[in-house]
């Protein structure tokens, strides 16, 4: 995808979209009703962080002062993290700049989007302690995917099979599940994934749920996806560098 970079300076990754004004804080927002299929978990609108960091733009003198080139490709490369409202796809906020930040970084800058009647989805790479600390400070529920390496204590083990546990000043919940795929051709992959949620009732909230909704993520990665896919079009992005 082709991101061009017009001379008018307008909100930057300092901002982003949904984070004030201008045409994108008017037009970013969750857009589902109660009723709408797939944005609720009880009482819970479903909300995805989702980011991509080889988003290329055209190699001008202009944007290789502000992003600089990559060595696997050469062009400018830009990197964007969006909060995405899951069944709907609608965009709640997003923020984009330099690779040089990481994602983490980015999706710090949307955490004040977050509300309490929210519960947040997000890949592996999210479970630093200090973001974790600071997503579940804005009231919102997180069920997020730790990396097969993390340890946490086991404080209390649970009828389902998850465990209680604490990751920093965070009580959690750890659900460790094996989940296999079935391809069109009957190919079948096999896959650990070790979740972490501060829906800490196993009674109200079983591992096998979460473990299902969890999957609900992927529905808001591939609306980032058919977006910068699209065939023969080209977004229009402008920086303040």
């Amino acid at each position: 995808m082709a991101a061009a970079f017009d001379d008018a300076p307008v909100t930057g990754a300092e901002e982003g979209i949904g984070a004030g004004g201008g045409v994108g804080g008017l037009l970013a927002g969750p857009l589902a009703r109660p009723t709408t299929p797939g944005v609720r978990f009880g009482t819970y609108r479903t909300v995805s962080f989702d980011g991509c960091s080889s988003l290329r733009v055209p190699d001008s003198p202009r944007n290789r002062a502000w992003l600089g080139r990559t060595a696997h490709h050469g062009y400018p490369t830009l990197e964007l993290m969006t909060l995405v409202e899951t069944g709907t796809r609608a965009l709640i906020g997003a923020v984009f700049g330099t690779t040089d930040e990481g994602e983490t970084a980015y999706a710090r800058r949307l955490l004040h989007l977050l509300r309490p009647d929210m519960l947040v989805l997000w890949d592996k790479g999210f479970d630093a302690n200090s973001f974790l600390a600071q997503a579940a400070a804005t009231g919102a529920k997180v069920l997020g995917r730790l990396r097969n390496n993390r340890r946490a204590p086991v404080l209390a083990r649970l009828d389902d099979g998850s465990y209680l546990s604490v990751i920093g000043t965070v009580h959690v919940r750890i659900i460790d599940a094996e989940i296999t795929v079935t391809c069109n051709d009957g190919t079948a992959f096999t896959s650990t994934y070790r979740l972490v949620t501060t829906l800490t009732d196993a009674r109200r909230h079983p591992a096998r749920t979460l473990i299902d909704l969890y999957h609900e993520r992927w529905g808001a990665t591939r609306s980032r996806t058919r977006l910068s896919e699209l065939p023969d079009r080209r977004i229009d992005l402008m920086s303040t560098a």
